[in-house]
């Protein structure tokens, strides 16, 4: 059964290098703890979540 878990917060935090990379680190927050087992036993398992930035706009 595929699981769909719509959040504010995503479960990881992103942070952009100067290089321009992304770097991505799983969150560390309850809700994460509590349903990674769940998410991670089926790669069809869905997390949507607002990030709260731009992705595409360059950062000064």
């Amino acid at each position: 059964q595929r699981v769909i878990n719509v959040s504010n917060a995503p479960p990881v935090s992103l942070k952009r290098e100067k290089t321009g990379e992304w770097e991505i680190k799983q969150g560390s927050g309850g809700l994460v703890s509590a349903v990674d087992p769940v998410m991670s036993k089926d790669k069809e398992n869905v997390w949507l979540a607002n990030l709260g930035m731009n992705l595409h706009k360059k950062s000064k």
